[in-house]
């Protein structure tokens, strides 16, 4: 039969339709709401075990890195005493050896470049002693011609005003200001390492206060090997060279210190001719005024001689002489 809209069938099928719909879909919202909180809650309890179980091991990890850090700090600990232990034992072991100079004035020490250069057809010229009055007038020639220079000083000379005047000098012009001892007395220097480091050093110490520059090279009274120091040069050599500084003899003699003086002149300029890297020995002391006369000769004829001039830094090789029993 054909239901109208309006007709009283079709509003008993509409109530009863609703009628279902209110019983049945609050059942179903309330079961699927019911497992929907039952899949939530067991959720939460893996989350609360799981959650627990990484506390643990984190709070584990964390104990362990404090172990380890306190570990850390045991080791270093052991570690200084240790090296504090070293070092001790090494000073008693050196004092006991007989090197405890090497523990003396700690700044005597050296850090310059060296090198082996060997500049050919160039002359190093050295002088020896000063400083003197004959010093400004070295210092005016060598000016002149635009010729750089050695100089080894003795200490005892230079501490004075006008001492500390020339070094600055031969340091704003250019030159190598060298160290030649303070006293220049063989018997005392050359007794022992130590008497030799005490009297470098004091000369190293007033070269310094007066310039403001560290010296870098030396030259031994007599030469590296003489008749006064036979018996300890080989250890004042290895503990001056082991402090970095750098020592030259000479190969060129011109023979200014001799009694009565020479001919300076022939000696310098026949002796440079015979070597290849000629290093020359000069003094610029006070009665040496055979050098002051002959430098400008000297000069001018080895310019002619198609040589240069240079000054002696711990880059250029040494000089040195050989022992011969």
């Amino acid at each position: 039969m054909k239901i109208r809209w309006g007709s009283v069938a079709f509003f008993k099928r509409l109530f009863l339709g609703m009628l279902l719909l209110a019983v049945v879909v609050p059942s179903v919202l309330s079961v699927a709401f019911g497992v929907g909180c039952a899949r939530l809650r067991r959720e939460a309890e893996t989350l609360k075990t799981e959650n627990g179980t990484l506390s643990g091991r984190l709070e584990e990890a964390l104990s362990e890195a404090r172990g380890a850090e306190s570990a850390m700090e045991r080791a270093d600990a052991q570690l200084k005493e240790l090296l504090e232990e070293r070092a001790q034992a090494d000073a008693a072991r050196a004092r006991e050896g007989g090197i405890d100079y090497q523990t003396l004035y700690p700044d005597l020490y050296c850090d310059a470049e060296q090198g082996e250069e060997e500049p050919e057809n160039t002359v190093f010229l050295t002088f020896d002693d000063g400083p003197s009055e004959r010093t400004a007038e070295i210092l005016d020639i060598l000016k002149r011609y635009g010729v750089k220079a050695t100089f080894f000083i003795i200490g005892k000379n230079a501490d004075t005003e006008r001492g500390r005047e020339l070094l600055r000098r031969i340091v704003d012009e250019g030159h190598t200001l060298g160290i030649h001892t303070y006293t220049h007395v063989y018997r005392e220097i050359y007794a022992s390492v130590d008497a030799y480091l005490e009297d470098f050093n004091r000369t190293y110490e007033l070269i310094y206060e007066a310039t403001g520059t560290k010296p870098t090279v030396f030259r031994f009274p007599g030469g590296s090997i003489n008749s006064y120091n036979r018996g300890t040069y080989e250890e004042i050599i290895a503990e001056m060279l082991r402090r970095g500084f750098t020592f030259y003899d000479w190969n060129v003699d011109a023979g200014d210190a001799a009694p009565g003086g020479g001919d300076v002149y022939d000696a310098v300029v026949s002796g440079c001719r015979r070597q290849s890297r000629p290093v020359v020995l000069m003094h610029d002391a006070a009665g040496k005024k055979d050098t002051v006369g002959a430098l400008e000769r000297v000069i001018e004829t080895l310019l002619e001689d198609g040589y240069g001039f240079g000054r002696l830094t711990p880059l250029i090789r040494p000089v040195s002489f050989s022992y011969k029993s």
